[in-house]
């Protein structure tokens, strides 16, 4: 699958190249930033491990955090099929650093849930690349219904000569989409359902 696939997968891939390659450049300029200007982040380490080792700090965000991000996309840009764990590496190496990042300096701003969001959107979007989204659970349903629970109809039928038994089988739940119809008892038995 190429990233310019009109599929939900190449969809879902595209949306998870935009937040590593977002998440990769906020990490180089972070990199540049506490090099070439550590003044700038001296008031909020002070007291911590890192007062007057922004250096430090410099290359823990660039190098590891931001080579997560930079190392998924190249996996991505390549095809390879290591490409989704590392987008799911990058996003927990990136809410981690976010999460360490507040407790380190005692402090929680919007850059931070801005950056550990997107670390969790990439989670998301690896679970929902996976398949992990692929079936709506039941109490989805409810809420996409606007929070009227679905009407349970019963399939209550005579069966008539020659009718097919999985046109009695339990109730159908209408969710405003017909269920499914899975083929049993292809006429081996006189059972309802296979029973």
């Amino acid at each position: 699958m190429t990233m310019a696939g009109t599929t939900r997968e190449g969809r879902v891939r595209r949306i998870m190249a935009v937040v590593a390659v977002l998440q990769g450049v906020s990490t180089l300029v972070g990199f540049v930033e506490l090099l070439l200007v550590p003044q700038w982040f001296a008031p909020q380490l002070e007291g911590t491990f890192f007062a007057g080792r922004q250096q430090l700090a410099a290359v823990l965000l660039g190098v590891p955090v931001g080579g997560f991000q930079w190392a998924a996309l190249w996996l991505q840009a390549r095809g390879s099929r290591w490409s989704v764990l590392a987008h799911a590496a990058a996003g927990l190496v990136m809410t981690c650093w976010i999460g360490a990042e507040c407790l380190v300096i005692d402090s929680f701003g919007w850059p931070h849930a801005l950056w550990g969001g997107l670390g969790v959107t990439q989670l998301l979007l690896v679970c929902v690349l996976l398949g992990g989204a692929a079936r709506p659970q039941p109490w989805a349903r409810i809420l996409l219904a606007g929070g009227r629970a679905p009407m349970i109809v019963p399939r209550i039928a005579a069966p008539a000569v020659g009718s097919r038994p999985s046109a009695l089988c339990g109730p159908a739940v209408v969710y405003g989409q017909p269920r499914p119809r899975w083929p049993v008892n292809r006429g081996r038995s006189r059972t309802v359902c296979g029973i």
